[in-house]
C-alpha cells in the first residue's frame, strides 16, 4: 500500500529541487522586494519548467516504451493461453 504514493512523493522530491535550484539560480532573496530580474527568472522558470518536462516525457516514451505489433500478438497469445 506504501507503494501506492511512491510517484507522488518522487514527484514532490523533483518538483521542489527544481523549485529551489531554479530560484538559487536567478538569485531570488527572500524578503526582498523582487528585482525585475528576478520576476523574468521566476516567470521562465513557470514556462520552461514544464515544457522540458513535457519533453523529457515525450523522449522516454518514445525511446523507451517499444510496443510493436509482434509484442501485442505475444502478449495477447500469453493472456489468451492463462485464461485456458
Amino acid at each position: 500500500m506504501a507503494l501506492q504514493t511512491f510517484a507522488i512523493k518522487v514527484g514532490v522530491l523533483i518538483r521542489s529541487g527544481v523549485i529551489t535550484f531554479g530560484l538559487i539560480a536567478i538569485g531570488f532573496v527572500a524578503n526582498t522586494a523582487p528585482t525585475p530580474k528576478v520576476v523574468e527568472g521566476i516567470s521562465a522558470i513557470t514556462s520552461f519548467t514544464p515544457a522540458i518536462a513535457c519533453i523529457i516525457s515525450a523522449g522516454i516514451f518514445f525511446f523507451g516504451y517499444s510496443l510493436d505489433d509482434e509484442r501485442v500478438l505475444r502478449m495477447e497469445e500469453e493472456i489468451s493461453a492463462r485464461k485456458a
